[in-house]
């Protein structure tokens, strides 16, 4: 075999890797590898969910995995009681890797309806990845990076029914098909409550309230609370 053909094959074969690497991932609401930036986050999305069905939520439930035994960080919101960003620390810690569990954040029933300035309502949730550990060996020693993941997001009231928003009905687009609630790729299933999309940028997306627009201090002091826990392990 000529160079040319050793090369093409090992190329061939980093593609492959890469390709596996970004599957497995496909579906994952975050990850974060290692502990080269201080925190990832999380905005939960409150998409079509009506004033009263924001304020009917009083848990948020995430599942979280990580390739090595430990990541820890918070389930944080903006609790309309007091005005201020609370933050519920939770960590996934195992003997031994991979690790999953799942994270917990519970309050009363409309500390999430926080209004912006114009008194419009503004709910706003994140979760956060702080310190992911390494991969350790037998005896020990440091490996690669570890890597967590966001595997789902879930809004339950307190019968403990998952909030959704309500399908439109008869819509073709929506009710009964895999883009909406009542089917496998959002409620109906524990891992969803359709959380799953990733707002673009720290704003929170419509709630069914018209107007609703969510103040830019908030997202602030939310990103703000960022705190980066000593690793362990």
């Amino acid at each position: 075999m000529n160079m040319k053909k050793i090369m093409a094959g090992v190329v061939a074969s980093a593609l492959a890797v890469s390709t596996m690497a970004v599957a497995a991932f496909a579906d994952a609401l975050m990850t974060k590898t290692g502990n080269d930036s201080s925190a990832e986050l999380y905005d939960i999305d409150f998409t079509g969910l009506t004033e009263d069905q924001v304020k009917s939520i009083v848990k948020i439930e995430a599942k979280v995995s990580v390739t090595s035994n430990m990541v820890n960080g918070c389930i944080g919101y903006n609790n309309a009681a007091d005005g201020q960003w609370t933050a519920v620390n939770n960590e996934v810690n195992e003997e031994s890797a991979p690790a999953e569990g799942t994270w917990v954040a519970e309050f009363d029933a409309g500390a999430l309806a926080a209004v912006d300035e114009d008194g419009a309502l503004a709910p706003f949730a994140q979760v956060q990845f702080w310190w992911v550990n390494p991969m350790y060996d037998e005896e020990g020693n440091e490996g690669d990076p570890g890597t967590a993941t966001l595997e789902s997001v879930t809004l339950y009231d307190a019968a403990g029914n998952v909030v959704a928003p309500a399908a439109d009905g008869g819509d073709e687009g929506n009710t009964g098909d895999e883009g909406n609630t009542g089917d496998e790729g959002n409620t109906g299933d524990e891992g969803n409550g359709d959380t799953n999309a990733t707002t673009p940028d720290k704003n929170t997306p419509d709630t069914g309230v018209e107007g609703v627009a969510v103040v830019a201090g908030l997202a602030i002091v939310a990103a703000g609370a960022v705190v980066v826990a000593k690793k362990r392990k």
